[in-house]
Formats: structure tokens, sequence, C-alpha cells
């Protein structure tokens, strides 16, 4: 929300940048996600789901107050952006994973989507709250944007409180919140699950084995082109919403109502997806169908306000509700702890290569209209839906041919057990 909605709260004024050096700043945070993922992944392993989380809320809340009180050219604004994304690298891939150490494969979808639908809720809220921090512009001698980021540092570092003061760690180590005999039942559930091949030491013969499974490499892919029309979403929405005619200020609060429509869509699709079991197919399909509503952005240009904005809305609700089904599908596939950990990082750290491409694609030369990047988008949707559609192919391929191996044979491949 900071980055996007700042751009129409006097950022480029205020510190004297062009388009071209937003949007690089706005990809810098993707930079610092790939330098960082995988061995804030590893760490966190390490020191614990609750000390390290809280750890990176922390220092995100003060990067935040950092930028909003003391960045004044392009420069400091990239530079915070990349140290914002270094910090925050182990958040999601260390979501992805602590989910995945309390809840079975069929749970897992709907649970990651109430946290990624918050990344929603903070979108639709936050642009509704732009709309009244345009309001405090000058107060206190600070500008609209810098109130921004000052105002998310606040319940940024409150969160890391309460991570830090009530989450448990895994089943095996919690001691408030589950009695002995509901302890015992959520290790064995999982453990049920997990395989007779499951196991939670590092090796570096473990480690190399992520890098040679396939399925990583594809779910990579995916993810690095699903992630292009996710981050510019994100971050463009106040501007492709302004471009259709609206002020900067009601641009601010018309960003909303797309953002209520993602979250309606990862609530019902992860809902969906998890009563079925099923993942890849629901990512294609509603990769599939954003592409529809990106290419109503392109062909009704001349349809007035309320077509496009009703296109927006279509494209941003499919290429959200893919999103969940998505990342559980990736939990889903690595049954081994450390390898589940090492693959979703690394998976995570390629996604951050389409946050780059994202931050790129929505340019200042291509407005009002954005008709570029909204092909970009689209291309990137289509893609994404077909690549989701072999792998769910490949998937299904690998599972009958497991079912044809011996006991023995199968408890040797047990580390790979995965669903399509």
């Amino acid at each position: 929300m900071h980055i996007g909605n700042s751009k129409l709260a006097g950022l480029m004024e205020d510190i004297d940048i062009t388009g071209n050096q937003f949007n690089w700043a706005a990809s810098a945070f993707s930079f610092g996600f790939i330098l960082c993922e995988v061995p804030a992944n590893m760490l966190l392993q390490n020191f614990g789901a609750r000390k390290w989380l809280a750890m990176t809320m922390f220092l995100s809340a003060i990067i935040l107050a950092l930028i909003g009180s003391t960045v004044h050219n392009g420069k400091g604004l990239i530079a915070g952006r990349f140290f914002l994304g270094c910090v925050q690298a182990g958040v999601f891939p260390g979501l992805v994973y602590y989910v995945s150490l309390w809840y079975t494969r069929k749970e897992q979808g709907t649970r990651m989507a109430c946290f990624l639908i918050m990344g929603s809720v903070g979108s639709a809220i936050g642009g509704i709250v732009a709309f009244g921090i345009m309001h405090m512009d000058y107060t206190n001698g600070l500008r609209a944007w810098r109130w921004i980021f000052i105002l998310i540092a606040i319940p940024t570092f409150l969160v890391a409180c309460i991570i830090f003061l009530i989450l448990p760690d895994t089943p095996e180590r919690q001691k408030r919140f589950l009695s002995p005999r509901e302890q015992q039942v959520a290790i064995y559930r999982l453990a049920k699950e997990k395989g007779a091949g499951s196991q939670e030491q590092f090796s570096w013969e473990r480690f190399r084995s992520v890098f040679k499974d396939w399925k990583v490499w594809i779910f990579a892919l995916i993810n690095i082109t699903c992630m292009v029309p996710i981050v510019s979403l994100g971050i463009f929405m106040p501007s492709i919403v302004k471009g259709m005619g609206f002020t900067n200020l009601t641009a601010q609060g018309m960003s909303a109502p797309p953002w209520i429509a993602a979250m309606i869509g990862m609530i019902s699709v992860s809902w969906h997806s998890d009563k079925r079991g099923e993942r890849g197919l629901h990512v294609g399909l509603w990769c599939m169908i954003a592409c529809i509503g990106y290419l109503l952005l392109i062909v009704l240009i001349h349809q007035g306000w309320v077509a496009l904005y009703v296109s927006a809305i279509i494209a941003t609700f499919s290429v959200f509700a893919a999103n969940p089904p998505r990342v559980a599908w990736v939990a889903n596939n690595f049954a081994d702890p450390t390898k589940k950990g090492i693959a979703i990082a690394f998976i995570s750290s390629c996604a951050s290569i389409g946050s780059v491409i994202g931050g790129q694609i929505y340019r200042d030369h291509d407005a009002p209209l954005y008709i570029r990047g909204h092909a970009t988008a689209l291309a990137f949707s289509g893609v994404t839906g077909l690549l989701s559609f072999l792998l769910k192919y490949l998937l299904r391929r690998e599972n009958k041919r497991r079912d044809t191996l011996s006991v023995e044979q199968y408890q040797k491949e047990s580390y790979k057990v995965g669903d399509d």
C-alpha cells in the first residue's frame, strides 16, 4: 500500500524523482527479497517462528519510519525499499512454512488464504486511510506521503510485539495453547501425513535434492510469472484508477473496492480448493479469467470509466483468487520438513524476479490508460495458467507412477511425496 499510495500523496514532487526512479524504487524491494530469502528461511528453522518473525516485523517498522522521516531523494528511497525487502524476505516463506507445521495439506489452502487476505485488507483499508491522510498534508511540516510510511510503522511494531509474546513455534514446542492430549493429536496427524521418509535434520544431500527436483523449477517459473500481475496491481492500482479520469484524492478512495473483490476471491477460491483437495486447476483457471479482465481493460478504453473500473475489479479478483491455492500447492508437494523449508524459500526468492518485473510494467509515459502494462500483465497471467495446467498433468502422471512402486521403492522415494 505505502509506495503506490505515496505516489499520489506528493512523494515524487517532494523528493524530486522521475517516473523511472519511482519504478526502480518499487522494484528495489524485490532485489532485497531475492538476496536474503533463502538464508532468512534457513535461519527461521534455527531461531523458531516466534523470535524470527517478531524480529523481522520490528526491523520493518524501524525502516518504514526512517523512510517516512529521513528520505529526501531518489537514492534514499531506493535504499530504504531495498533494506525493507531484505528484512521482510523471511516473512512470507516463513509464514508458508509455519502454516505447514500446524495443518495438513488439505487444510493449508484456507489457512494460507487468511494471511494472504490480510494483504488485500491492508490495500483496501490503505486506500481509504490514504484518502484521509491526504488531508494531513503539511501537518507538522510533513507531506502526506511521509505520514503514510510513519503511520504504517506503528501497527507493524505492535504486531511484532504480539508475535513475540504469544506465537507458538511448533506443536512439539508449544506449552500454552493445547492440552497434552491435543498436542499429541496435532503431532500425530502431521507425522502420519509426512510419511516415513520425513526428517527434520539439515544435510547438504537434502539441500542439493531441492535443486535436482523438477517440481521445484516449474513451481519457480509459475511463481515468477504470477507475481508480475500481483505486484503490479499492488503498487500501481491507485495510478491505474487515476488514469480512468479521477483526481489524486478520489483515486485513493476508489482503489479500495478492487481489493475488497480480491479478498472475496481469495476466501471463496481457497475454500473451494480445500474442499476439493485440488490446487492446479484452481490456479490455472483463475489465471485465464484474469486474462479476460486485462483484455477488457485494453479493448474498452473508449467505453468510459465504469467499464474500465469493472474490468479492473475482474482482473484483481481473478489474479488474487489464484494466489492461495498456488501457495498451498507449493507447500503440499514437499513432505520432508527440511526440504520443504528450503524449497519454499528458493521458490519464493524466484518469485521476487517477477516482483521486479511487476514494478516496471506500468510506466509514466504510458499513462493514463497503461495499455502496455495491461498487455504485459495479461501475457504473464496466461503463461502462469498454462504452466499450472502442465504441472498438474505432470504431477498426476508422477502419482500414477508412484502407485506402481513396491513398499521398499516407495519408502526410498518418500521424501518426494506431494499432491497434484
